[in-house]
């Protein structure tokens, strides 16, 4: 379930929705329908504060200590180190005990104390390890500056500007504001967890559209967000923008994701060309889905990608089922039964929520699009072969019943 808007010189080309905003009541999703975009959140922090050093009120080498002399290391932290992932600071959500403490609802005065006590991970500068420490980090030194809420600068400085009307700060998910709930496919979809966004201020925490993502890049690569000086520090350092090269096309851009919601939002300079796209619910992989629309858009030739399926009756099927243990390690196995005449494969001890849907191909091949995974039998020899997206082959030994 996801849109795809495709916008060239600033005017939208293309657009299309797919599956729903809300599966419980069917609702579909529309243009002006949010999406959590996560991390992509991250570019808009890097241009306000790009816009801040433009304004005379920072400077790249400026160090964290004039801020907020707490964080570790902060006299030796810059502003660079920040925007470009290397200030050491610990990751987050890489702590020990992120999952069980990532549901309380922090409040900015929690949040800063939180990652003043984080510890670092390597020295200044020593190494590139991303973060979204840093980023909540820029966003506090943003509200110093300025004394005004992230809230408020986002609109007086991009949205509002941009008639980026869909574009805000995320707080729990409303469907009557036009919000899109997100899901998981295992066995079928199912609602996914509606993350906590307070752990992620200003570096994961926006909701939008891919309307007014393609607005935003677009803005930005024509200089009316901040400078060619300062584009040109984004695109090659890596601060707050990520390169992509597609054939002979150089393109920029960045991905989120976060609790079952996917996007990746792409500008290519030499086209004028901006593609979004936003997901919440995911069954194929948003790079193949991304790159099918640029290839298109940039008249290359692809290869549709293969959705047929054939017919398997439960007679066929059943030969597959039972439990087969990995070659290498017997601990590990996997459970193939059957369901309402479809296949399914489950570690044991889960429950069927966790079931992983194989989609018959041939008559002994099943895939799990979401995975990138094929499934190839052989029940003469009593094997299971999986095979991933890197063509790494792994086999199973089905388990004799005594």
């Amino acid at each position: 379930m996801f849109t795809v808007s495709v916008s060239r010189n600033g005017k939208e080309e293309y657009f299309r929705t797919v599956g729903f905003a809300n599966l419980e009541t069917e609702e579909k999703a529309n243009q002006d329908t949010k999406y959590r975009i996560a991390s992509i959140s991250k570019v808009f922090t890097a241009v306000l504060i790009f816009k801040a050093i433009e304004e005379g009120k920072l400077k790249q080498n400026t160090k964290v200590s004039v801020f907020f002399p707490k964080i570790r290391n902060a006299d030796d932290i810059t502003i660079t180190n920040l925007l470009e992932h290397t200030s050491g600071i610990k990751n987050i959500s890489e702590l020990k005990n992120f999952q069980k403490v990532k549901a309380a609802n922090l409040s900015k005065e929690q949040l800063l104390d939180v990652l003043q006590k984080l510890p670092s991970d390597f020295p200044p500068g020593f190494k590139y390890s991303y973060s979204n420490s840093g980023y909540s980090v820029l966003a506090f030194i943003l509200e110093k500056l300025y004394n005004k809420s992230y809230d408020e600068l986002l609109a007086e400085k991009i949205t509002v500007p941009l008639k980026m009307t869909n574009t805000e700060i995320g707080k729990n998910i409303k469907p009557e504001n036009n919000e899109a709930k997100s899901y998981r496919f295992f066995k079928d979809w199912r609602k996914a967890d509606d993350a906590n966004l307070s752990f992620f201020f200003g570096s994961g925490d926006l909701v939008s559209t891919a309307v007014d993502l393609n607005k935003f890049f677009d803005a930005l690569f024509s200089e009316k967000l901040i400078s060619d000086k300062s584009l040109v520090q984004m695109k090659n350092l890596s601060q707050g923008l990520k390169y992509y090269v597609f054939e002979e096309y150089n393109g920029y851009g960045h991905t989120g994701s976060m609790t079952g919601f996917l996007s990746f939002s792409l500008y290519f300079p030499s086209q004028k060309l901006a593609i979004s796209v936003t997901e919440n619910g995911i069954r194929y992989d948003i790079y193949d889905i991304t790159e099918y629309v640029v290839k298109h858009f940039l008249n290359k030739n692809y290869d549709y990608p293969d959705f047929s399926v054939v017919k398997l009756s439960d007679e066929e099927l059943s030969k597959f089922v039972g439990d087969y243990e990995y070659k290498f390690n017997k601990t590990k196995v996997f459970n193939i039964y059957i369901e309402k005449n479809k296949l399914y494969l489950k570690s044991p001890g889960e429950d069927d929520y966790s079931s992983i849907y194989l989609e018959p191909k041939a008559n002994n091949r099943f895939r799990y699009d979401i995975g990138q995974m094929d499934a190839v039998f052989d029940d003469k020899k009593g094997k299971l072969i999986l095979i991933d997206s890197k063509n790494k082959k792994y086999e199973y030994k089905k388990r004799v019943k005594i």
